[in-house]
């Protein structure tokens, strides 16, 4: 079987069979009203969500895992995120959980959400970084001096991460705030999956020898401070029901922790991709052999 059609296979296998599955477990999840207006924390049961929460991260490593190990990193995030991507197409909008709430503390239950999925996206990215391959150089034994391979870096933490963790934070939650102009699903998703890209480019450019978990851990510090930060911006224990029903939200707090990780997963390769593609344009070409 070729080397494609595995990866082809992986990926598909995530979006139309795990990635369902996922989608079907996070649906299980009701409002204390009945409605599907609900989050891992926010709903009839918070112990059945935090065992949800913990199967729908077990289906992405299943998809993720081998996704790494034949297509290397990127491909295993990107498999990985498809999953969560309809685990978080499931859970509810936070300005109709808002309108059940009436309710400060439902910003604060989303913050204990957002820890609870970060350490569990932490999880995920460093398996997926341990186990994956870097893939093949193409046309191997021919002379790459315009198509450098690139070996993704391994190291959890080096005298580059603070850098590179404060620049995927910072422009990651500059893009999430100007494309999260609602509270819709694909809006949500949209704004996680461009923040992690954008976010993952500007990191790697500035730091090159910053892993692939560095900017997880960006978007994860994104989802842990933004339900807050709303509590600040929107003071009063009815301020963010007050934003949310006039549609004046604050934006980072418009994605739900789901949201983040699935945009996490899939963005960050993306926007590893278009960094090396940026460095190896401006690399100079000294490994070119003499005629």
């Amino acid at each position: 079987m070729s080397h494609l059609l595995r990866r082809w296979i992986v990926l598909l296998a995530s979006l139309l069979v795990l990635g369902p599955v996922a989608g079907l477990l996070a649906a299980t999840l009701r409002a204390p009203d009945g409605g599907a207006d609900a989050s891992l924390f926010l709903n009839t049961s918070p112990l059945w969500g935090a065992m949800v929460g913990l199967l729908v991260f077990a289906l992405a490593a299943a998809a993720g895992v081998p996704g790494a190990r034949i297509g290397g990193v990127g491909h295993g995030y990107i498999c990985a995120g498809l999953v969560l991507a309809w685990a978080a197409w499931a859970t509810g909008q936070i300005d109709r959980i808002l309108h059940r709430t009436q309710s400060v503390s439902t910003m604060y239950a989303l913050t204990g959400e957002g820890v609870f999925v970060g350490v569990l996206a932490l999880g995920l990215g460093v398996l997926l970084l341990r186990v994956s391959k870097d893939p093949a150089p193409h046309g191997a034994g021919q002379d790459h001096a315009h198509h450098r391979h690139h070996v993704e870096p391994r190291a959890l933490w080096n005298p580059a991460t603070p850098q590179a963790l404060i620049i995927g934070a910072a422009i990651g939650g500059v893009v999430a705030w100007l494309v999260a102009q609602d509270t819709l699903k694909g809006q949500t998703f949209a704004a996680a999956a461009f923040a992690g890209m954008l976010g993952a480019t500007a990191g790697r450019m500035s730091a090159p020898s910053a892993s692939a978990v560095t900017f997880v851990a960006a978007i994860v510090l994104l989802a842990v401070v933004s339900p807050l930060a709303a509590t600040f911006v929107h003071a009063g224990d009815l301020g963010p029901t007050r934003a949310a029903l006039a549609g004046r939200l604050f934006p980072l707090a418009r994605p739900l922790p789901l949201d983040w990780a699935a945009g996490a997963f899939f963005g960050i390769p993306l926007g590893l991709s278009w960094a090396a593609s940026m460095i190896d344009r401006h690399a100079p070409k000294g490994d070119e052999q003499p005629a």
